[in-house]
């Protein structure tokens, strides 16, 4: 259980993923929320780019880490 490997945490020094559906359906809220989530942490956005370009490059910005999907 990772609650009783407190060394995991202090060296990995944390992040924060966003991911599950579409997040740049929210890419609005993203960009608001991500600034505020680098104090603590690595950001990164897995994501299948679906969306519009101006906000896509909002939010790479304030992104540490993009993983995303090819589909066909």
């Amino acid at each position: 259980m990772l609650l009783q490997r407190p060394g995991f945490y202090e060296t990995s020094h944390g992040g924060v993923t966003f991911s599950g559906g579409e997040p740049m359906q929210q890419a609005d809220f993203l960009v608001e929320l991500l600034p505020e989530c680098k104090p603590a942490a690595c950001r990164c956005l897995w994501n299948l780019w679906y969306g519009n370009l101006g906000k896509v490059e909002k939010v790479l910005l304030f992104v540490d880490l993009v993983l995303y999907d090819l589909r066909s």
